[in-house]
């Protein structure tokens, strides 16, 4: 998506960038969305640690649970055959 972005397009966006929010507030929204980024790979990752354990038990619950309900419906449709 972004394979032809090259150095001119790069400057260009700065240059608006800097028209648009003025030299002062630049700093300021650098460091603002380098915040927000860390800030969300960070809670990516703990997301990331937490969700394999648990996911991998709620499978294994949720298979037996399906088994169990199969097999008992299994035992209740013989005796009527």
């Amino acid at each position: 998506m972004f394979q032809r972005i090259g150095p001119m397009e790069i400057a260009l966006i700065v240059i608006v960038a800097l028209l648009i929010f003025g030299p002062s507030k630049l700093p300021q929204l650098g460091k603002s969305v380098g915040d927000t980024i860390r800030e969300f790979r960070h809670s990516m990752k703990a997301a990331q640690e937490d969700e394999p354990a648990s996911t991998g038990n709620q499978a294994k619950d949720q298979a037996a649970a399906q088994s169990k309900a199969g097999a008992a419906n299994d035992a209740e449709e013989e005796p009527k055959a």
